[in-house]
Order: structure tokens, then sequence, then C-alpha cells
């Protein structure tokens, strides 16, 4: 996907969901809609209409995803096609791009069976052949096993319908992922990839069968477990380069979007291999539940998806607003929210306003209210425009290693620790990933310094490039290396005199796709003394900009909490500083500091010659 630069993407909700869903469930779902509503069709009957498609351009909504296919077989979803079609063109009258939703993890089977008489072999199955439900209790949705031809071959059948509707510009993916599935297809189709891929002299490949499933938040060192992960890796991968194949032959241009959370975690249980089947797509979505927030002692953050998203190339919408079903947010998170986006790479998004009071008529105060954020929001895009397409200033790399993170909580748990480490103490830091061709090298141009956070698992490749590299390598933590790419310990540690860096002992209570973390204060600002010192709360994030040459053209600050500002080291010159919504101000500095004013969710500090 091309984005204009000179444009501000702003994504909202267009009613994604088909009626028949809400009812289904019969509880509050997406948008903080009750599925039992009495009133729910006439909230949909609404969102159809002209008036809605002209208050999402009212707020700034240039981008959204509308309902489309939900995964109950086009034979009944076909009906609701007409009002579809209506709404997205209506949508494209007043400037805004739509996407077609298209649900990957569910067979809605009592509906969809009437259509697809054989739809259970299309499910995936447990190791006692009963099939796999979709949030482990909605048991009218089975998830649909990716090694069916019949689903494939079906779900392409989807994608002709959306480019042939003349009123789409590409398609969104909700729930990309797939699960453990034992049906007898894909045993076989294990047992010819473990034949093809190991060389396991230990057991017989004909015979075995893919292991029962298990707690995946583990150290991952059984042999054949590891290959069921590559196995079903490759199988999603492939699946999503047989979608792109397919539109990209028909539509160049055609969007292809998927929903897979971007953040660091054990990808054992959707399946996915993180880095090859993101390629697969023109823009991510990444709904995490990481909203920007301050909460059981821990802070709540995007930025781990924002620098990945960047050290992918990716474009990334981080819908981390709870569904957008959380009306009452303070300003500090919507301002932080927004403005993380707007300087980190992502796009924003704000569906709040699209929630209905209860009747199920919009809410015209609370659109207002989100619109005049928005309107702050493009306001300082266009007066930052030049600071925005300047280059980020993150001089310290942390080594992103896909082997690691897969087979082993632990160094999954010593990567959280360093980014929590670096983030409260204001650190300038991106990710820098590696795979089997070892680290990206492009990844590495202007870092200065290196981290290896605690990864256990590193290949002979990743190591010699990571001998190479020309700056100061730190190693977090003892084990670093200690294991290949397979788990096979090493005979000594491959890093006996490099420059080591202690983990804090972060307190890691969640690190799924929601990251919870509870800081303790550490001294890491003082292993980094040539960087520029920040003085904040904790809750705090600097996003640094600056010039081809390396000199700091400005920094973001956000917030998710009010702050009494603080102080940062800059070079004495021309600076101003601006609060969101505020006018820009002489930067003062004291003591050869500059002063942080005080503020609520973002500030923007800018040199000025």
């Amino acid at each position: 996907m091309k984005i204009d630069p000179e444009q501000l993407l702003i994504w909202g909700f267009g009613n994604h969901e088909p009626i028949d869903m809400y009812r289904r469930g019969g509880i509050y779902t997406t948008g903080g809609v009750p599925g039992n509503g009495l009133w729910l069709k006439k909230w949909h009957n609404f969102f159809d209409s002209e008036e809605s498609a002209a208050l999402l351009e009212h707020m700034g909504v240039n981008i959204i995803h509308c309902r489309f296919y939900k995964g109950m077989g086009w034979e009944h979803e076909k009906k609701d096609f007409p009002a579809v079609r209506d709404f997205a063109l209506r949508c494209r009258k007043h400037g805004i791009k739509v996407l077609a939703y298209v649900q990957h993890a569910s067979l809605y089977w009592e509906l969809m069976t009437r259509e697809v008489p054989d739809l259970r072999d299309w499910a995936i199955v447990d190791e006692h052949g009963e099939p796999r439900i979709y949030g482990g209790n909605q048991y009218w949705r089975w998830l649909p096993c990716p090694s069916n031809p019949k689903y494939f071959e079906y779900t392409c059948y989807i994608l002709q319908k959306a480019l042939d509707a003349d009123c789409f510009d590409g398609v969104m993916f909700d729930n990309v992922g797939t699960y453990p599935c034992h049906c007898e297809r894909c045993q076989k189709a294990f047992r010819e990839f473990v034949k093809k891929h190991y060389d396991f002299d230990f057991l017989d490949p004909d015979y075995i069968r893919i292991p029962p499933r298990i707690d995946w938040s583990c150290e991952l060192q059984e042999p054949l477990r590891q290959a069921e992960l590559a196995f079903r890796q490759e199988m999603l991968t492939g699946l999503y380069a047989g979608f792109r194949k397919y539109i990209k032959e028909r539509n160049p241009d055609f969007i292809l979007s998927g929903n897979f959370p971007l953040v660091p975690q054990q990808y054992l249980y959707r399946g996915g291999d993180d880095i090859e089947l993101i390629r697969q797509f023109d823009l991510m979505v990444s709904q995490s539940a990481n909203e920007v927030r301050v909460a059981d002692g821990c802070v709540f953050t995007q930025v781990p998806e924002l620098k990945f998203a960047r050290a992918l190339n990716k474009p990334i919408l981080p819908l981390n607003d709870n569904c957008g079903a959380t009306p009452d947010r303070a300003p500090e998170f919507l301002i932080a929210r927004h403005c993380e986006n707007l300087f980190g790479g992502g796009i924003p998004a704000e569906r709040a306003a699209s929630r209905p009071k209860r009747g199920g008529d919009p809410d015209l105060e609370l659109i207002e209210d989100r619109k005049g954020y928005l309107d702050k929001l493009k306001k300082m895009f266009k007066d930052y425009k030049k600071l925005l397409d300047l280059p980020h200033f993150e001089p310290i790399g942390v080594l992103y290693c896909k082997e690691a993170l897969v087979k082993s909580q632990e160094s999954l748990h010593n990567l959280l620790k360093v980014q929590e480490s670096l983030m409260r103490n204001q650190l300038p830091y991106r990710i820098v990933p590696s795979d089997g061709t070892g680290v990206w090298q492009k990844n590495l141009e202007g870092c200065t310094t290196l981290i290896v956070p605690g990864a256990k698992l590193l290949s002979d490749k990743v190591i010699a490039d990571l001998k190479a590299f020309k700056g100061r390598l730190l190693v977090a933590g003892n084990e670093c290396g200690d294991y290949d790419e397979n788990y096979m310990q090493r005979p000594e540690n491959p890093f006996p005199e490099t420059e080591k860096i202690p983990l804090t002992p972060h307190e890691i209570l969640s690190s799924g796709y929601l990251t919870k973390i509870r800081w303790v204060a550490d001294g890491w600002r003082s292993f980094f003394p040539e960087l520029p010192a920040v003085k904040l709360n904790p809750e705090s994030v600097a996003d640094f900009k600056c010039t081809p040459d390396g000199e700091i053209a400005g920094v973001l600050i956000t917030s998710a909490v009010k702050s009494f500002g603080g102080t940062i080291e800059l070079p004495e010159g021309e600076w101003t500083a601006e609060v969101f919504g505020g006018e820009k101000q002489p930067l003062v500095f004291k003591d050869g500091k500059a002063m942080i004013p005080p503020f609520g969710g973002a500030c923007v500090i800018e040199r000025q010659k």
C-alpha cells in the first residue's frame, strides 16, 4: 500500500459486524453494542445511512473497514450485501477509503452448513477429533483448518466478490492466525514436512503424529514440537501468500490488510511466523489491548508495536482502544495515543465516537468531542510536517531474534524487560530484527549501540553478525547464545568477553497480546552518558527526530497521565515547546538544561535553527 505522505490517515469504525453476529452472541461486543438490544436494527440502519458517512467525514476519518464477510457463508451474508455496498459507495463519495472486512477465524456452522454440507471437514479438530471453537467458548464458531484446499478456494471466492463489487479499496482479514489441528489431512502433511526438513534419527517420521496441545508459554525444547511450530508457521504464511497472489494478480492496487498483533510474544498459540507472515500484507492492524494508560502499577504502551512495524517497514494501525467500547477515556490517553501514532509512523484510530447511545442514536456530543482532538492532531501534522518527515534518532538497537522469542519464554521476558528499562528511562532505541539470514544489516544504519536482550537461542550466523558489529555491543543477562536456533546447548557461551549489562527484575505480569509489566526504577540511564539525559515521570515516552547528519531536531514526549514536566539535555539555541492544543512557546533553559513544561498527553519540542 502506498500512503500519500501529504495526507494524514485517520481510521474509523465502519460497522464491520453483521447484525446476526451481535444477536447470536447476545452480549456486549465490538463498538460496545449489546447484542441483545431491542434497538439493534435501528443502530445498524443508521450506520448504513448517508448521515453516518457524512459524520465520519466530519470527524476527519478517511479510511475504515466495513462489514462484508463474517464466516456465515456467502449464501446467507449476500442478503446484506446491497446495504453494505450502498454504505461503501457513500463513504467513497465522502472521500473515505473502504476495506472489506473478511473474518479468518470463524465458520458459523449453524448457518454455513446449509451451503457447505461437508463443513465439518473444514474445521480444525483437537487430538480427540472434536472441532476447536473460537475464543474457547463461542461454540457456534468453528476455527477453519488452513490445510483444507476447499477453505482456501472458498475464501478466494469471497475475495473475488470483494474485487468485483467496485466499492472497496481493499480487504482487511480479521483474526489472522491458526491453531494446532489434528485432522488426518494435517497429520499427513506434518509427516511430509518433517521428512522434507528434518533428519530425526530418533524417530520414524512415517509413524509420528502432531503432539497434543500444551501451554505454549514455555521453553520449547522438544524437537518434534519445534517441528510442529515450523509446520504451522509455514502453513499459515503459505495460505496468505496464496491470498496475496490471488488479489494482486487481479488488482495490484487492492489493499491487503490483516489483524495480527505486532507485540513480541510466543506466536505458538497463533501459529504465525511474525516476520514472514507480515511480509504478505500491505498494512498491519495490531489489536493487542495495549491501550496507552496506567493501571495496576503498570504502564501500558503501544510504542513497541510502532517500533516493530517501523523495523519491518510496514504501515500499522494499532487498535489499542478496547474495541472502541469505552468512550470515557481521559484526555491524556486520547492525546498520547494519537500523537504516538503521528510521530511513530502509525495510523491514528478513532472508533469510540461510533458507539451509539442506548436506543441506537449516534452520540453527537461524543463525536464533536473526538473531532476536537482530531482537528488538533491534523493541525499538528500540518505544522510539524518537516519534523515528521525527518528520520528517528534511535542510536540504541535492540535485537529481535525470532528463534529465541518463539521458543523461549525466558528470552521473551528478557526482551520485554530491556524495552521497559529503555522506555522508562526515555532512552531512544530501535528494533533490529534477525532471522535465518542473520541480523538485518539495513536496520543497523545509524546504530551506535546494539543490545542482545537475554536471547538464549542464537544461530551461528546471527552470532557472527553480532561480533562483526562495529559499534558498542552489549549483552543483557548471562545466557545469551547458550543455545543454537534449535535449542541445542553450545559447549560454552559465545560472548565471554562481551560487555554485559544487568537485566532489571521487572515483574512480567502478562506477555501475550496484552503486555503488562510492573516497572521498578533502575540505573540504565547511567550506561548511556553520551545520550541526552531526560528527567521526567516514568510514564513518559520520548520519541526523538534528527537531521540526516544525526543532529537532534525535535522530540515528542507523551504521557498517559498528567506530567509536571521535567528537563532534557539539548544544545542551547532556538527551541520551542508546544503542549498539545496550545501555542508554541520559547523553550526555557536553566542550568544548561531545557525545561519541559507541564503537559497532559503530549508535548512537542522543536529546534528552530
